[in-house]
């Protein structure tokens, strides 16, 4: 498989582990967070299966998103199942934003003033430094927003929570994404229009 199609079917294979997750959540019965710790399962292996499959499509390497998502998923999945508490697992997706928030506030620090959004999004927009820096609080923001959502659903909506983990996120990410485009294409760099 070349690189192109790699990174076209990227973001359709990262959502594989979430549909596992909410479809054995959906269908398989039980008490108290025994679904859970069933649909918990599915989220592991499938997780491990994906990714696994992508560290062998790209190379023997993953990005360090996935890595940061391959980690925090053994980790606080193996920590549902080891305690047979669900509370280990919802833990995991406002953390993993509240991660990239804090990731994209720090990145001028780390990367020599220049906001990670800019390392990843500047070969696609021309803009100033300025811009760039409110451009990445944008993203901070978002990332913020999303893990205060993650959190609220976890622990005050809980019956809604996987809803909202497998749906949800994804809704509020597109629209955010799309309105992000939308401001965002008159910066388009010209090489590429």
């Amino acid at each position: 498989m070349n690189a192109k199609t790699l990174d076209a079917i990227k973001p359709f294979l990262d959502w594989i582990p979430l549909i596992v997750f909410f479809y054995i959540y959906k269908t398989t019965e039980g008490e108290g967070s025994e679904h859970i710790i069933a649909a918990t399962t599915g989220l592991l292996i499938a997780t491990l299966i994906v990714y696994g499959l992508m560290f062998v499509l790209q190379k023997f390497t993953l990005e360090k998103r996935q890595w940061l998502v391959v980690v925090l998923t053994v980790v606080f999945g193996g920590l549902t199942m080891a305690f047979q508490d669900d509370f280990y697992i919802r833990l995991k997706a406002p953390i993993i934003n509240a991660v990239f928030a804090f990731g994209l506030a720090m990145s001028p620090l780390f990367l020599g003033g220049t906001p990670g959004i800019q390392k990843m999004l500047g070969p696609i927009f021309e803009m100033t430094p300025k811009q760039w820096m409110k451009l990445n609080w944008v993203w901070v923001g978002f990332f913020t927003l999303m893990a205060v959502l993650q959190a609220l659903f976890a622990f005050v909506w809980v019956e809604y929570w996987a809803m909202f983990t497998a749906f949800g996120d994804m809704i509020v990410m597109v629209v955010f994404m799309v309105a992000q485009f939308w401001f965002l294409r008159g910066f388009m760099r010209k090489d590429i229009k």
